[in-house]
């Protein structure tokens, strides 16, 4: 049982982040359909394929520095303040690269 807590306390913040996005989107769509009037189909569409790009653009980006989560703890565990900084610096090139490529 307490394994399932701490498994369950580390994947709160990411599942609250998700969920309020989610939410977003529904209140978004909902008062779109609301006001939209005749065109709400149209901006509905448009919010939709906007919020696809964007998920292209956010998601691989939440992967680096996911990815880079555990190789920054481990030297900043052991102290390594050079590995740290080198660490950060290339999440950060690698991030910017894929950014504007």
């Amino acid at each position: 049982m307490r394994v399932f807590l701490e498994i369950c306390k580390f994947g709160l913040s990411p599942f609250l982040i998700i969920a309020t996005d989610s939410i977003l989107i529904l209140l978004l769509n909902f008062m779109l359909k609301l006001r939209g009037g005749s065109d709400a189909d149209f901006l509905i569409t448009c919010a939709t394929i906007v919020q696809s790009y964007m998920l292209l653009i956010f998601q691989p980006l939440g992967g680096i520095t996911a990815g880079s989560q555990g190789l920054i703890s481990f030297n900043y565990g052991s102290s390594d303040s050079y590995r740290v900084r080198k660490a950060i610096y290339a999440t950060l090139l690698y991030a910017v690269l894929f950014t504007f490529s």
